[in-house]
């Protein structure tokens, strides 16, 4: 059972071209820049802001309109 596993395996490995593993691999790296991207952007922003507001620069208004 194992061995037809392996073989299927190894068969079908080859059987993807390069250019199909390009395209998984520019979609995959696009994912993770766009990920870090974002995540950098709300970092960058909460801390600037926190840093802002520490040092009296920026003042906040806790109140309700």
């Amino acid at each position: 059972m194992l061995r037809i596993f392996l073989d299927f395996w190894s068969e079908s490995c080859y059987n993807i071209s390069m250019n199909e593993i390009d395209i998984v691999y520019i979609f995959l790296l696009a994912m993770c820049v766009h990920l870090a991207y974002t995540l950098g952007k709300q970092l960058g922003i909460r801390t600037t802001i926190d840093y802002l507001e520490k040092e009296g620069i920026l003042e906040f208004d806790d109140s309700e309109k």
